[in-house]
C-alpha cells in the first residue's frame, strides 16, 4: 500500500509543478509574439 502512496504523490507533485510552468511558458510566448509583431507593424508603417 505505501508504494502506491508514492507513486500517487510523485505523480501528483509532477502534474502540479508542470501544468502551471506549461501554461506561463504559454502566456510568456503569446506575450512575446504580440509585442513582437506589433513593433514590426509599427516599423513598416513607419516607412
Amino acid at each position: 500500500m505505501e508504494w502506491q502512496l508514492v507513486v500517487a504523490l510523485v505523480f501528483g507533485v509532477a502534474i502540479v509543478l508542470f501544468v502551471p510552468t506549461l501554461v506561463w511558458a504559454m502566456v510568456v510566448s503569446g506575450v512575446y509574439q504580440v509585442i513582437r509583431d506589433t513593433r514590426r507593424n509599427n516599423r513598416n508603417r513607419a516607412r
